[in-house]
């Protein structure tokens, strides 16, 4: 999606839920996140004058086969933007940012895919507590992949949930939800994108009837029908061009690209070599490899039709 086409789907969203973003406050936050959700999740609530007063993050890490150490999408654009951004390294220095709360006045916490476990002292610390935002109709799919979960059960509709956080992961009472398509194409990566812009409206949303108007209620969760998703390893993206079907090799294709990967060592003319399979496509019933890696070679275009 180019920021054309982002600004267009954050637009029709907005003025489809009846949230005029101009007329909220720009409440004084701290916003914790990582990942490449949140990151988008944050670009977006920019966009609409919502700056965070503090960004907390993961520490730099090695990237890459030449191990580079690289600060957080997130750091980076704060640093783009004036915004401190801390990266504590254990629960001390986590717990040390309810200090940074009083002096900042901050009045709400705001987590959306951030790794490390919030102590409830600095969850309950802001006035209006912090706000969880999980890209999941909360209490399905909770945990740390409901994107790559949602695409592999090959579900048609998803969505994402602001909830009250507590002590326990993904378990806070919710706040509000707002419901999203999945389409045939949807990948990870687009479906990510468009659950993270879904995700800035349901917090504009949240914001307007739990702050503003003070008129909600949050809803606790029905614990009794949680569903809970697992880190994916490398040997979850294994497939055999021959026995699985072709559906389940097409949704692997989609859910776990790219990270960790879906792979094969039957792939025709390459058997007993290991063959990436990057990209494929849906049409009319019939799957087809579009975009392969073998091993020890580049990313090349491919057209097998799996039976």
């Amino acid at each position: 999606m180019n920021e054309i086409q982002k600004k267009i789907l954050i637009n029709s969203i907005i003025e489809e839920s009846g949230v005029n973003a101009h007329s909220l406050k720009n409440y004084n936050y701290v916003f914790f996140g990582s990942a490449r959700f949140s990151s988008i999740f944050l670009k977006t609530l920019a966009s609409q004058y919502f700056l965070p007063k503090i960004v907390v993050c993961n520490p730099d890490k090695p990237i890459g086969r030449k191990k580079i150490v690289t600060p957080p999408q997130i750091k980076i654009f704060a640093q783009e933007n004036n915004i401190d951004a801390t990266q504590p390294k254990n629960k001390e220095e986590l717990e040390n940012i309810a200090k940074i709360y009083q002096k900042n006045g901050a009045e709400l916490g705001i987590v959306a895919a951030y790794s490390k476990i919030i102590p409830k002292s600095l969850i309950d610390a802001p006035p209006y507590g912090t706000w969880g935002i999980h890209p999941s109709l909360l209490p399905k799919y909770r945990g740390a992949t409901p994107i790559q979960s949602a695409l592999l059960a090959g579900e048609i509709e998803t969505g994402v949930t602001i909830y009250q956080m507590d002590e326990a992961v993904d378990h806070g009472p919710i706040l509000y939800q707002l419901p999203v398509k999945i389409l045939p194409a949807d990948n990870y990566l687009s479906l990510e994108e468009k659950l993270a812009i879904n995700a800035v409206v349901a917090f504009l949303k949240t914001v307007q009837v739990f702050i503003e108007k003070k008129d909600g209620v949050p809803e606790i969760q029905n614990h009794e029908t949680a569903t809970f998703t697992k880190k994916f390893t490398t040997a979850d993206g294994a497939v055999d061009i021959i026995k699985n079907l072709p559906l389940e090799i097409y949704r692997k294709i989609q859910a776990l690209n790219p990270e960790p990967g879906v792979f094969t060592l039957n792939y025709p003319s390459r058997e007993g070599q290991r063959v990436k399979l990057l990209e494929a496509k849906e049409k009319t019933g019939q799957i087809t490899i579009t975009k392969i890696h073998p091993a020890g070679k580049n990313p090349t275009e491919a057209n097998l039709a799996l039976k």
